[in-house]
């Protein structure tokens, strides 16, 4: 009998408006999954029970395209580090709770199952009728997708069934935020009890090194979960190489016996625009601009990027060319001030909640992109430009120096004189900018998700024993 693959997808389910980052990963390979593993089953941690259920298959599309979400309200803390309001109150209590304190809410939830559930299309009109005067400015983002269309904000009990147990041999892959998102103390219990195999993919550890980039809570949560899974996991999978160097290097330096780690390679695929020019009627839009596409939080380089924007309109480039900044992310954590000034700067647009389609046309219709990120562990935002044909300025660091291609310039990240002198001729003289090779190509080749999501789950199912407690011990660095 083939063993079961479980495939959390616990932070595809929870999260709201376009995919980004590590939602898209985990939603590509799980969409891969659904039409090509039939041993794979999906299932979500429920934090209240300490158990995974598993995903209701009917709902799985749903779910992985963002048009249905599991409304987390009254559920615990998964990752047991913060204690919520709802955590006081007894638990036979705390649906009238809900409902007196957060009655909106609720009333969506319950809507939005009865949406997922019925087959009538009177009553599916109806439902997208109410739930719009329901909602209100308050929940409006949570309810509406970019493209206009509602989202299905539903109870776990309607997405998931009852808890799946773990069998001898089962493999859990982890492939989300689920630092966050799961409990790994109740995996290491299951992991002896069961001798289960725990597979994760690591996109980066950058928290743990550079903390000065994030909140000392969260570095310290990250800290503790990587700990437990690199000693507890049977395969650790990583998208770049200077991640898998970080990994090894950090489970060296901190005394953990890691298991084999694995390069496997994310994907990308080519999305057409939507011809519509509908960003360019955004109020502020220049029809000339340079593209930043990036969550706003420190570690990425906007404030060198505004530094940088503002010596350009202290020399009036911008304006006499017509050019404009734009930011295509939403604003993260420890950013408040630099928010401010960047919403008073001068021909700077920010652009949040942008679907695949319009962020297509962004790229294809910006004179070049900047990423002056200060470490990167895979670098999305370059992917995207190199595969487009794009010249892009990047830092050159962490994954960077892994790309290749014709379009790409490098810069040190903290380097201001220099990105001001490179986006100052790029803008000045178009013809400095690296082009295409002289054959027409652009000198890049990166896998599709179909590609990369098949060399993943070939790796996933190669011959991967767990280690006995010996074989830890004498191989304290791993595969």
């Amino acid at each position: 009998m083939p063993r079961r693959l479980l495939f959390d997808i616990s932070t595809s389910m929870r999260w709201f408006g376009p995919p980004v980052g590590i939602v898209r990963v985990e939603r590509e390979l799980a969409k891969w999954a659904s039409r090509n593993d039939p041993d794979c089953r999906f299932v979500f941690f429920d934090p209240d029970l300490r158990m995974y259920r598993e995903v209701h298959r009917n709902h799985l599309p749903d779910l992985l395209d963002g048009a249905a979400t599991v409304d987390t309200t009254g559920m615990q803390d998964a990752s047991r580090s913060r204690r919520r309001r709802t955590d006081r109150v007894p638990r036979v209590l705390l649906a009238p709770f809900l409902w007196l304190t957060q009655f909106r809410r609720m009333a969506l939830r319950t809507l939005g199952g009865c949406l997922l559930n019925s087959t009538s299309s009177g009553t599916r009109a109806l439902i997208h009728l109410i739930q719009p005067v329901i909602a209100g400015k308050k929940y409006r983002d949570m309810l509406m997708r970019s493209d206009g269309s509602q989202r299905a904000l539903a109870s776990v009990h309607v997405l998931a069934g009852a808890p799946l147990p773990f069998e001898p041999g089962d493999r859990l892959l982890l492939a989300g935020a689920n630092w966050a998102h799961c409990d790994m103390a109740m995996i290491g219990e299951q992991k002896r009890q069961f001798a289960i195999e725990l597979v994760s993919l690591c996109h980066d550890i950058i928290p743990l090194l550079f903390p000065m980039f994030f909140k000392p809570h969260d570095v310290a949560m990250l800290q503790q979960h990587f700990d437990q899974v690199f000693a507890l996991a049977s395969l650790n999978l990583v998208c770049s190489k200077v991640t898998g160097r970080d990994v090894q290097r950090y489970c060296t330096d901190h005394g953990i016996s890691v298991g084999p780690v694995r390069q496997v390679p994310l994907g990308f695929d080519l999305t057409a625009g939507s011809g519509e020019g509908a960003t360019s009627a955004q109020p502020g839009f220049s029809s000339r601009y340079i593209l930043f596409v990036s969550t706003i939080e420190p570690r990425k380089g906007h404030r060198l990027a505004q530094a940088v924007w503002s010596r350009l309109l202290q020399e009036g480039i911008p304006q006499r060319l017509g050019v404009s900044l734009v930011l295509v992310g939403r604003p993260g954590w420890m950013v408040d001030d630099l928010m401010k000034t960047l919403r008073a700067s001068d021909r700077i647009l920010i652009m949040d909640s942008v679907d695949d389609r319009a962020l297509a046309e962004l790229y294809d219709r910006a004179d070049f992109c900047i990423y002056p990120s200060e470490y990167e562990g895979y670098g999305l935002p370059v992917v995207e430009a190199l595969a487009r044909g794009k010249a892009v300025l990047a830092s050159n660091v962490g994954v960077v120096p892994e790309l290749q291609g014709a379009c790409l310039k490098r810069l040190p990240p903290r380097d201001e004189q220099a990105w001001c002198a490179a986006v100052r001729e790029w803008l000045v003289n178009p013809e400095a900018r690296p082009a295409r090779n002289a054959d027409g190509s652009i000198g890049f080749r990166h896998p599709t998700w179909a590609e990369a999501a098949a060399a993943t789950f070939a790796a996933i199912y190669a011959d991967h024993r767990p280690r006995s407690a010996d074989q830890a011990s004498d191989n304290p660095r791993g595969g």
